[in-house]
């Protein structure tokens, strides 16, 4: 049986980061909702949700938490355990990255303009 989760590491415009904790990853797609009318009859809307992910990343001197806080149009690619990849293409950061000392940890959350699975 192949491997379905975990996170080797992640990179942004080609640096790599290394992730603590867990990480959410919604690719983004087209979220339905039902209608009905007053005659009964069903019927739905659609709104596209961007790419966007959540993650925590580990603080070392060689990561930049306003590094971090100021990306825009960047390109991020997961590498999955089971040799899968991911990109976020035209990534930007949603809110503010917030540090952690004592535990050494950013908490980072990006969406996209789009996103690609590749094996």
């Amino acid at each position: 049986m192949s491997r379905i989760g975990g996170f080797l590491s992640f990179s942004i415009d080609g640096n790599t980061y290394s992730t603590t904790g867990s990480v959410t990853l919604e690719p983004g797609s087209i979220e339905n909702e039902a209608k009905v009318g007053h005659s009964g009859t069903v019927h739905h809307s659609e709104t596209k949700v961007a790419p966007r992910f959540d993650s925590t990343v580990q603080w070392t001197e060689e990561v930049g938490l306003l590094e971090l806080g100021n990306l825009n149009g960047s390109t991020v690619t997961w590498q999955l355990a089971n040799g899968k990849k991911i990109d976020f293409i035209g990534a930007v950061t949603e809110g503010r990255p917030s540090a952690n000392g004592v535990e050494g940890e950013i908490s980072l959350s990006m969406f996209a303009q789009s996103s690609v699975e590749r094996t």
